[in-house]
């Protein structure tokens, strides 16, 4: 059974670790990236600067959004493991895979979106919690990363032209990350680094 993101720390952990398919490693990667998206939160709340009030609500919007990633992905691979068992066709099967490739790919998108972000207030960041903001960048990039992963599992079971596009659109999903994670990262050290 499906598990979203209002129950404890703790019940979340113990369902990821029990011989179940649910969360699976779509739902973890979406809270991964919820918790990403908070440490910009806090980072940007603790920042006395006008321009971050936008970024704020920005990523108040990921959060929220990944938290119902969490379920969406566990309702999507639910769907296609039930279409597969119950012997349904394979427009069936296909249209249920390309849910399932949607959730994992929605959840790198919104990723990429947070890292874009926390790219764009490394100047302003209050330089105390700039050690945040770079876990809030690897927390997404391993959430984009894993996205992509989840994608690609689901492929076999997806029409052609759901794989053609979903590995286009992954492929530049992970060039994007890249190039970014690659100048956020180093934007930080030399802020921390600043006198």
């Amino acid at each position: 059974m499906p598990i979203d993101t209002s129950v404890s720390v703790q019940d979340f952990l113990e369902a990821a670790a029990a011989k179940q398919p649910f969360p699976g490693g779509g739902a973890c990667a979406a809270l991964v990236g919820a918790l990403g998206a908070a440490m910009g939160t806090m980072t940007l709340r603790y920042t006395k600067d006008d321009s971050v009030a936008e970024p704020i609500a920005e990523l108040d919007r990921a959060r929220a959004m990944f938290e119902q990633l969490v379920l969406e992905d566990q309702t999507a691979y639910q769907s296609l493991t039930e279409t597969k068992k119950s012997g349904g066709g394979a427009g069936e099967v296909e249209a249920a895979a390309a849910l399932a490739v949607a959730a994992p790919q929605a959840i790198a998108t919104t990723a990429l979106a947070v890292l874009r972000l926390a790219e764009s207030v490394v100047p302003v960041a209050n330089k105390w919690l700039l050690s945040d903001l770079a876990v809030c960048c690897e927390l997404s990039m391993a959430t984009l990363r894993c996205g992509i992963y989840n994608v690609r599992i689901n492929l076999p079971d997806a029409s052609d032209d759901t794989v053609k596009r979903a590995s286009a659109d992954c492929a530049k999903l992970l060039d994007e990350a890249a190039a970014v994670i690659q100048r956020v990262v180093p934007a930080i050290h030399a802020r921390m680094n600043e006198a």
